[in-house]
């Protein structure tokens, strides 16, 4: 599951569409995991809606922000990719968000980005 930003003025990635054409395509990282990358406005989705899309997801890849907080409705076994501006400060939070992925059975991976280069990547769980 892709948790767009699309329309939203900040924390948004310029190469979505791009991102989500390349997992699915074949040899991608969706083949290799068995999982199709399905793009949703989330705000363009009912709360209900939101639940059920989170609740379903293998791989959960968002920005960070209000609606990376989905993540803690994804279930046992689920990846979570959450991307974080380069030079982020906060990193108690990314501290607790890992605890939290950690006590509910999630893998949890922190990706910072600068523009479209992955500075860091670090798998947190």
């Amino acid at each position: 599951l892709v948790m767009s930003r699309e329309g939203e003025r900040w924390r948004r990635w310029l190469n979505e569409e791009e991102v989500v054409e390349r997992w699915n395509e074949p040899g991608g990282r969706g083949e290799e995991l068995r999982a199709r990358a399905q793009r949703h406005v989330m705000h363009h989705v009912t709360f209900a809606q939101q639940v059920a899309l989170v609740q379903a997801a293998q791989v959960l890849l968002t920005c960070n922000g209000a609606q990376a907080s989905a993540m803690l409705l994804a279930p046992v076994g689920c990846t979570v990719i959450n991307l974080y501006p380069a030079r982020w400060t906060d990193q108690g939070f990314g501290l607790l968000q890992r605890l939290a992925m950690e006590a509910i059975g999630v893998r949890y991976w922190q990706v910072e980005v600068d523009g479209e280069e992955v500075v860091a990547s670090a798998e947190l769980s």
